[in-house]
């Protein structure tokens, strides 16, 4: 997608972790074929057809790690193109010596053309970046091209949980679900976004939203129609 790929200098231990850790968790580009092979073919599924799930742009790996660790007996995967971040995760799921995590280095559109349809039980979007500017609305995860992709590949009855903190984005994610043709595929779960869903994990980030006096919007969008072009 969109942004910088890499900020600070990494700290020793992000490095170490990334050379002794890096290659058994995470996979790119040039590895995403053998991963998905390996992981959602039907004849020998390392994922032992246990519950999938996928966080986009998962920061550091908190809200990944914690919810990785309480429910060993599902897999996710996570995806970011931001090293600093991915750096973070690694050492997490390896002090936790979580073995249901992998990372993609990458765009997540890339990785989710890839999936096979009908394959996530749940996904992910946790504090995206707004673009708030006009010119940068194309920008913007959240969009009826996306929500479609998006829905193509959650399983009947899946959900895509999405959290943010900008007002702008809000009313722009209620206005794409709500009166565009995706409203025939996604509905909310309820009409109270102010409070968090129930196994909800707070991050760093909200904290500091929090501080900061913004609100936060936690929005559950339930895939509720199958669609024969999907």
């Amino acid at each position: 997608m969109y942004g910088r790929t890499k900020g600070r200098r990494l700290s020793k231990k992000q490095k170490l972790f990334l050379r002794n850790h890096g290659k058994d968790l995470i996979f790119d580009d040039g590895k995403m074929e053998e991963f998905l092979h390996e992981t959602f073919r039907p004849e020998e599924n390392i994922f032992d057809n246990k519950k999938v799930y996928l966080e986009i742009g998962f920061g550091s790996g908190e809200h990944l790690g914690h919810k990785a660790e309480r429910h060993k007996e599902s897999k996710f995967i996570g995806c970011d193109y931001y090293l600093n971040g991915i750096a973070s995760a690694v050492i997490k799921i390896t002090e936790k010596e979580l073995s249901n995590v992998r990372l993609f280095n990458g765009d997540a559109i890339k990785l989710l053309n890839k999936i096979p349809n009908k394959s996530l039980y749940e996904v992910y979007l946790l504090y995206p970046d707004p673009w708030p500017k006009f010119r940068h609305l194309k920008r913007r995860f959240i969009s009826d091209q996306n929500l479609r992709l998006l829905a193509s590949k959650l399983i009947d009855g899946g959900a895509l949980k999405v959290v943010t903190d900008s007002d702008i984005y809000f009313t722009h994610i209620k206005s794409v679900v709500l009166t565009q043709k995706i409203s025939k595929i996604f509905s909310f779960k309820g009409p109270d976004f102010s409070q968090p869903w129930k196994d909800w994990y707070s991050t760093k980030y909200e904290e500091k939203a929090k501080k900061a006096g913004r609100r936060s919007y936690y929005m559950v969008l339930k895939k509720i129609i199958v669609n024969s072009h999907i």
